[in-house]
């Protein structure tokens, strides 16, 4: 419903109590209009499929009869053959538009003259090559005459073989030697000849060979550097070769005004210049003052240079004299430990000595034991130790 309208009729409340009512009324309708006397049954309730009716009056499974559509008209029609008669059509249409235009088009006039200059001198070269190769093709085909006796030539050819297989005289190899002294020397000639020649050609190759990794497609000889081209002669020269540039009311006032900012850009640049040239005497008066000043406070950096220097061949000179001294005390040192282990004995005499030390000092002990024993008083000295 639409805003704005009102409802004409009182709604009645839908309920599902006249259900049973409804489905009664519609098996009687049915039964008196196709004379059926099944008892109705509610298909929400159940029942058997035969007697169950539908909401629209209709038993279940009912057969209905079929009604097929009419065929659609697109279907007899030939749709590929309109479609390539109307890509036909098209096709003709736009070539004849571009003929139309192609005929309506056309070259300027100077061009359009080039053009047809051009294509008279081609034609006039392709006849000229003709002719050439008209007067040169002068040879005549040999007319065939009879077919050869194969048989007979043959037969002849064989018969000169035999006469070349009797005639010929084979040569007899004789054993010579290979490893002499001159052809050594011949070998070892060539092989220095073909050494040279080849690198003769790598220093050859490496000046005029192209690189073989793109984009480097120059030669492999180093290359310096080009002195930057004159633009202004090669312009003034292209400017000559074409004269009727200048012809013009705006190349004129073009030219003037490249004249003009020209000469603007030549007074910026002096300025600048100027400027530079201020700046940097400025800072070489303050770098003059403030150098100055320096000289003053911490003295001539020249003579600061060389009391650095005279420090440091100073200590150079201290550290030489030490070192010398250190090499001294070492060797001093390395002399008196050589003498010493020149004094001593050898391992074999001080073994000697060591064993006579030891059997003297067995001897004193036997010596002190016996006297002891001899006055009575080794067992009283044996006790005491006990």
């Amino acid at each position: 419903m639409l805003a704005g309208q009102q409802r004409r009729t009182v709604p009645v409340p839908f309920s599902f109590t006249h259900r049973q009512t409804r489905s009664e009324k519609k098996a009687e309708e049915y039964r008196q209009n196709d004379g059926l006397h099944a008892e109705p049954i509610d298909p929400y309730v159940g029942g058997s499929a035969a007697g169950a009716w539908t909401e629209r009056g209709a038993p279940v499974g009912a057969r209905k009869a079929f009604r097929a559509r009419d065929v659609p008209r697109s279907m007899s029609e030939p749709r590929w053959e309109m479609m390539r008669v109307r890509e036909a059509e098209r096709r003709e249409r736009v070539a004849q538009e571009a003929l139309r235009s192609m005929q309506c088009s056309k070259l300027p006039p100077r061009m359009r003259q080039h053009k047809e200059t051009s294509r008279a001198r081609n034609a006039a070269e392709q006849e000229r090559i003709q002719a050439e190769m008209d007067s040169e093709l002068t040879l005549t085909p040999a007319i065939t005459g009879d077919v050869p006796d194969f048989d007979r030539l043959h037969v002849s050819f064989e018969k000169e073989l035999a006469r070349k297989r009797q005639q010929f005289k084979s040569t007899r190899p004789l054993p010579f030697k290979m490893e002499s002294e001159p052809y050594r020397l011949m070998q070892r000639e060539v092989k220095q000849v073909r050494d040279e020649m080849i690198q003769r050609d790598i220093r050859r190759d490496e000046l005029v060979m192209p690189e073989r990794r793109w984009p480097y497609l120059s030669t492999q000889a180093p290359i310096g550097r080009k002195d930057m081209p004159n633009f202004s002669k090669e312009h003034s020269t292209c400017r000559a070769k074409a004269p009727n540039a200048e012809t013009t009311e705006k190349n004129n006032a073009m030219l003037e005004k490249r004249r003009e900012e020209s000469r603007a850009q030549k007074k910026q640049e002096d300025g600048k210049k100027k400027a530079d040239e201020a700046r940097q005497a400025a800072q070489k008066e303050i770098t003059l003052k403030v150098s100055n000043r320096l000289k003053e406070v911490a003295g001539d950096p020249k003579n600061i240079k060389q009391k650095a220097k005279e420090e440091a061949q100073r200590r150079k000179e201290e550290h030489r004299q030490a070192w010398k001294d250190r090499k001294a005390t070492v060797a001093a040192s390395m002399a008196e430990m050589r003498a010493r282990v020149e004094s001593r004995p050898f391992l074999f005499e001080q073994s000697t000595i060591d064993a006579a030390v030891e059997r003297a000092k067995a001897e004193a002990h036997e010596r002190f034991d016996s006297t002891l024993r001899k006055h009575g008083l080794a067992d009283r000295l044996d006790t005491a130790a006990t």
